[in-house]
């Protein structure tokens, strides 16, 4: 069996060290999330094994399509497969008042002589679901879709929303795989659809519910470019988010925020370990604090 060797589109991922001054020199090539990253590094421990060091385009929306030549070689010549990496830009309006370069991206892949592997796209309705979410989306958008199936033996999608969605766009070659990040874990799990009555609770906001046990959260709300700052760049001169984390955020949860980091390269996290002593005070005062008002409520 011959080696795998891929190259990432849109990666979104750091692999190897880097220099930062600010946030967003962290956060741009990962296109503005840390979770993008955890996309990536699903997929490469699933066909790779790990992280390592291969060719890749960081962000695509950032990309000087006027230098591909060169990766097009790459993929061209050198490289096995070829993975695009997308998150859920099938809704209204992209995040961060982004757009995807639609004629850019499929100028690009018509000269690959492999086809493209797309894992993990999702469509994001915000208003619940919709029967005619498909007829309300970007025209521009539509036929990237439809062109970019083109290039695809299977489209994997997120779930079956996405999947209904492509199918009224007319698109078929697709497959329910969940997020690639589903498979950090193992490579065997298999997405099946439950009944909505099987659904478990789910918390997506940040203003927790103590009173219910056994449900999951999505920590969407926080701000990561606070959280960064405050752990890489040794910002600490607004404690009001670090205390809200340690006072108010149950253990689990808690746990959640920091374990969302490990995609951080080691090297990065020699910089957070410099911070445990800020991080131990910290959580020795909210200790004296919630002491004082345990104090003054017995009052």
């Amino acid at each position: 069996m011959s080696k795998v060797k891929p190259f990432f589109i849109n990666s979104n991922i750091h692999l190897k060290e880097f220099s930062y001054k600010t946030v967003e020199d962290i956060l741009t090539p990962l296109g503005g999330n840390t979770g993008n990253s955890y996309i990536t590094y699903g997929l490469m421990k699933a066909v790779l094994g790990g992280i390592c060091d291969i060719p890749h385009i960081q962000n695509i929306y950032t990309y000087d399509f006027s230098k591909s030549d060169k990766d097009i070689e790459i993929i061209n010549n050198e490289c096995t497969h070829v993975f695009f990496i997308l998150q859920d830009q099938i809704r209204l309006f992209e995040s961060y008042s982004l757009t995807l370069p639609y004629t850019n991206i499929i100028n690009f892949l018509k000269r690959l002589n492999k086809k493209v592997i797309v894992a993990g796209l999702g469509a994001n309705c915000f208003s619940g679901f919709d029967k005619e979410f498909y007829k309300k989306l970007n025209p521009e958008l539509v036929e990237f879709l439809r062109k970019l199936s083109e290039y695809c033996e299977l489209i994997g999608l997120r779930g079956e929303f996405t999947q209904e969605v492509m199918s009224k766009l007319g698109i078929s070659n697709t497959e329910v795989i969940g997020c690639p990040s589903y498979f950090e874990n193992g490579r065997d799990r298999i997405v099946h659809k439950k009944p909505f009555g099987e659904l478990n609770i789910m918390q997506s906001s940040k203003n927790f519910t103590r009173s219910i046990n056994n449900y999951h959260t999505v920590l969407q709300d926080f701000n990561e470019r606070d959280i960064i700052a405050r752990l890489t760049l040794d910002d600490f001169t607004a404690l009001a988010l670090l205390l809200f984390v340690v006072i108010m955020i149950p253990e689990q949860q808690k746990c959640a925020i920091f374990l969302k980091f490990h995609i951080i390269p080691s090297w990065m996290t020699k910089k957070l370990f410099k911070n445990i002593m800020k991080w131990q005070m910290l959580m020795l005062l909210t200790v004296l604090i919630q002491l004082c008002l345990t104090i003054t409520n017995n009052f």
